[in-house]
């Protein structure tokens, strides 16, 4: 992935999370109209910026909401909006989208600071519970010489079941065969994080790692 330095030059950053499942959707976030034929159109017509970080699966989010908040950047909006999926036969999924600003120029709305704990909690729930295919775009912003971040999730891999275990599940070798003795917890293969005021993709290989992240969530 391209670095991504997190300074004046990039006032926005939003983080946006493709739920397929509508029963894990945060119902705290607010609702905007549900996305109509033409206006996905309209919106697929829209050239996106430059790619920063490539489709990237089974990845970790866990630490990332809190990092940004150290790196001068607060959250100062949340949506969620039904959308189509016409690669899925036009199938129903929902977008929820967190929009992050640079402390000095935030300005949330009173109406969003009023709920805006518990939006917090429900965003590090999400990251917290579920690994992810990240995805990133680095887009001009309407002021000169300014860009904002975005940062696409799919592909939602959940970590804990609707009872509150933690899903396990056999590792298998390159032909598909069960490999160990037991089912193990699921674990990233990547973090998202900030580090030295950068965007990082780390590559999760170590066991002590790997345990630590099973003790946080």
């Amino acid at each position: 992935m391209e670095i991504i330095k997190l300074d004046e030059s990039i006032p926005l950053l939003t983080l946006q999370f493709n739920f397929s499942n509508c029963k894990v959707t945060p119902k705290i976030i607010k609702k905007i109209n549900s996305e109509k034929q033409e206006e996905r159109v309209a919106r697929k017509k829209i050239a996106s910026g430059v790619q920063v970080i490539i489709p990237t699966p089974n990845t970790s989010l866990l630490l990332f909401p809190k990092q940004l908040r150290e790196a001068g950047y607060e959250l100062v909006d949340a949506i969620s909006q039904e959308r189509i999926n016409a690669n899925a036969n036009n199938s129903k999924y929902h977008m929820v989208r967190f929009v992050f600003s640079r402390h000095e120029c935030a300005e949330p709305s009173e109406e969003f600071l009023k709920y805006s704990d518990i939006v917090h909690s429900e965003l590090d729930k999400i990251c917290r519970q579920a690994l992810w295919r990240v995805r990133g775009y680095l887009n001009p912003f309407y002021k000169k010489g300014k860009n904002f971040v975005s940062i696409n999730m799919e592909v939602r891999i959940p970590l804990i079941s609707p009872k509150g275990k933690r899903i396990k599940r056999w590792e298998k070798d390159e032909k598909g065969k069960k490999v160990g003795e037991k089912s193990l917890p699921l674990f990233p293969d990547h973090f998202l994080s900030v580090k030295n005021e950068e965007i990082k993709l780390i590559k999760v290989s170590k066991a002590l790692v790997r345990r630590a992240f099973l003790r946080r969530i």
